[in-house]
Formats: C-alpha cells, sequence, structure tokens
C-alpha cells in the first residue's frame, strides 16, 4: 500500500524503543527557526525522551543510537510550520468523509486533536508557549485542513484556553472549511456553562460551535444528576442550541459506560469515548447502544496516548519492526464501524501526512464491530473457518 501515490511518505524511519522516529538532521529545516531540531510524534506523546534527545548546544553534529533514513513528504509539505496564506480545499487526499451519527455533518475519520499542541515537551524541543511552537501549530492546522481533515477537538481546558486561541487563529480565514467541536466542564451551572460557551467563542474568533461536549472524565450517580437538574450544564447547552450558538450538544468520557444514560436523551447526539487497541470495554455495551440509537461517536486516546507503543518497546519491541503500532491503532479505530472519526494530536505537518497515509485509499478489511467478544464465541469463529 505505501508508496505508490506521491502523496504518501516514501519511507519509513526505524524504530526507536517501539517507536518511529527521525533523526533530527533529516528534518526540514526553515532557516529562521528559533527551535532546535525536533523529532515528531504519532499522537498525543513521542515517548522518546529515554532514547532520543537533541544534542547539547556546540554539540549538534551528535546523532541518536539508531539511524534513521530519509524520508521524503510531497512536495508542499515541508513540515516547518509556515503560516502562509493556504488555499482552501487545496490538496485534499481521498479520504471518505463518514456521517457523524444522526447530526447529519459529513467529516472526516481523522480528527484534529487540540489538547497535545499545548503541551511542554522538552524530550522533542516542544514549546507551544513560544512564538515559533505558536507558528507551526497554525501552519500545521492549515496543512490539515488544506489535506481534509475537518473536523477539530478543542476544550477551554486545554492550555487553560490556548488551544482555542491558536486554533481561533485559523478560523478567522477557515472556519468555513471544518467542524468544529469545543467543551464546558460537567461541574459547571447553567450560567457557568454559558459563560464558557461564550468564551470558547471569543477565543476560537466564531459566531458559532458545531459541537459543543459536557466535558467529563466518568460520571457517578450524583454527577449525572447534576448535569440533568434544572439550571445545570445541559440546561446551559440547550440555550446555547436555541440560540444558534452551537449546533449539537455531545459529551465525553474516558469510561464509556457512564454515558449510557445519556444515550436516551434525544438532544445529546455525540458522545467522545475512550476506546482503542488496548481499551476496549465499549465494544461490550456503550458502543453495542450507541448504535441502536445512531449516536455520532469520536474517540479520545485513538493512538493509546503511546502507552501500547512504550510497553510493546519493552515486551515485544520486534512488533514495531512488523508493522508500526501507531498505524495499527488508527487502523482499529477506525475500523469500527460504530466509531466516526479518530482524535489524534498533531503538531507538525509531517504528522498530518504520516496519519494520512494510513488512510489515503485504504478500505477496512473487517468490521471490528462484527468480531466475535468472547472466549467461546472466538472459539466457534475458528471452527467455523
Amino acid at each position: 500500500m505505501r508508496g505508490s501515490s506521491p502523496t504518501r511518505l516514501a519511507r519509513r524511519a526505524p524504530a526507536i524503543g517501539g517507536i518511529r522516529c527521525r533523526c533530527p538532521r533529516d528534518r526540514p529545516q526553515s532557516g529562521t527557526s528559533s527551535l532546535p531540531p525536533v523529532v515528531p510524534a504519532r499522537g498525543p506523546s513521542c515517548l522518546l525522551a529515554r532514547e532520543l534527545r537533541p544534542a547539547p548546544r556546540g554539540n549538534r553534529g551528535q546523532r541518536c543510537r539508531a539511524p534513521c533514513a530519509a524520508r521524503t513528504v510531497r512536495a508542499n509539505a515541508t513540515g516547518n510550520g509556515d503560516a502562509a496564506e493556504s488555499s482552501p480545499n487545496q490538496g485534499i487526499i481521498a479520504m471518505k468523509r463518514r456521517k457523524l451519527g444522526r447530526t447529519g455533518l459529513d467529516i472526516s475519520p481523522i480528527a484534529f486533536g487540540g489538547a497535545t499542541i499545548t503541551y511542554t515537551h522538552k524530550s522533542a524541543n516542544w514549546d507551544p508557549r513560544s512564538e515559533e511552537g505558536r507558528r507551526v501549530v497554525v501552519g500545521t492546522l492549515h496543512h490539515a485542513l488544506d489535506r481534509g481533515i475537518n473536523y477539530i477537538d478543542t476544550s477551554p481546558l486545554y492550555g487553560d484556553g490556548y488551544s482555542e486561541s491558536m486554533i481561533g487563529e485559523v478560523m478567522k480565514s477557515r472556519r468555513k472549511d471544518c467542524v468544529l467541536a469545543s467543551k464546558s466542564w460537567y461541574e459547571l451551572d447553567k450560567q457557568g456553562t454559558i459563560d464558557s460557551v461564550h468564551a470558547s467563542l471569543k477565543r476560537l474568533n466564531t459566531d458559532y460551535i458545531d459541537v459543543l461536549q459536557i466535558h467529563g472524565r466518568m460520571y457517578h450517580q450524583p454527577d449525572v444528576d447534576h448535569i440533568l437538574k434544572e439550571d445545570g450544564p445541559l440546561d446551559g447547552l440547550r440555550l446555547m442550541k436555541e440560540q444558534g450558538k452551537i449546533g449539537h450538544i455531545g459529551i465525553t468520557s474516558e469510561e464509556p459506560w457512564t454515558l449510557i444514560p445519556f444515550l436516551a436523551l434525544p438532544e445529546v447526539e455525540v458522545f467522545q469515548i475512550a476506546y482503542n487497541f488496548i481499551y476496549q470495554a465499549a465494544a461490550r455495551h456503550f458502543l453495542i447502544e450507541a448504535e441502536k440509537v445512531n449516536a455520532g461517536v469520536v474517540t479520545m486516546r485513538t493512538m493509546t496516548s503511546g502507552i501500547m507503543q512504550m510497553q510493546a518497546s519493552y515486551l515485544a519491541p520486534e512488533w514495531q519492526a512488523a508493522h508500526d503500532l501507531y498505524d495499527v491503532a488508527l487502523k482499529f479505530v477506525l475500523s469500527d464501524s460504530r466509531v466516526h472519526a479518530g482524535i489524534v494530536g498533531i503538531r507538525w505537518k509531517e504528522e498530518v501526512e504520516r496519519n494520512l497515509a494510513v488512510v489515503e485509499g485504504w478500505t477496512p478489511s473487517v468490521d471490528i464491530a462484527k468480531l466475535p467478544r468472547l472466549t467461546f464465541q472466538v472459539y466457534q469463529a475458528e471452527d467455523s473457518q
């Protein structure tokens, strides 16, 4: 599949500690960059701190411990994060859009995650608060939109509004090119939720947000009662929707089973859940029920937050050499017919290309939703073959 199209990366770099990397010498430099060379990650966490560090100043010729193959990206993906004016819809790939459940919104299967862009990552020379870091984020987001990634997810809690403000710079000229999703914290009351939405609108430089999600980790019964009570956060979002400030209401959770009570509410249409190759509990309950009501489903921690890759580097380092584990993680999520998009943390343009190379022209070989989940079912499936 790789290498058949000029839009794909021509070569893979070998893995270090189970994580794909590039030598700093291989990374294109802008010439005016104030940051040292960087090692791009493939998701929310690079996890290269132990294995690859920039050479000390005055010794930039030092190389990482494993040789990295030079790699090329398409001609206009320089990877230097330039925030030059982008032409809308320039270079869009053949990435099939998906309907976000009953919202009717057409979204890309890869979603741009707004959390990672706010995290300082010293081992990767990543400082989003620097002028250079901010410029890189803006350029990367323009590039993602140019390449067809149209679902952008953020939150006021990501960098205390910094994620929204960086995305807002791009929204000044690209609002019509995306489906924009943000959040408000679940412990707020009705007025607090309304105030949060207004603050997000200001930071995002827009007059409406397509999906506004109640932002939480897991919900016990008192939390559910608070969200649903009169003058609670859901009432605030209902009012914002009535006023045209938001298009659809959603909710997020690290523990998908705690979202099941909200599936009964017609106005809650989008559910962001933790679901990935190593955390599949949602397949036993939430996803079954969500499909029944045609709920929109977006995954967080799509790439396992780098946890699978790091642990595999200790337990089975040969896995990464056999097949890129980030690719496996992304394909797992997107092979489940009940999932409409997977959120991926993306900081550099090269990461856009690397992730798109997985889905461009790709059709899942199996629907994960149809595979057996119990031991006796696995035996039956094997016996029938």
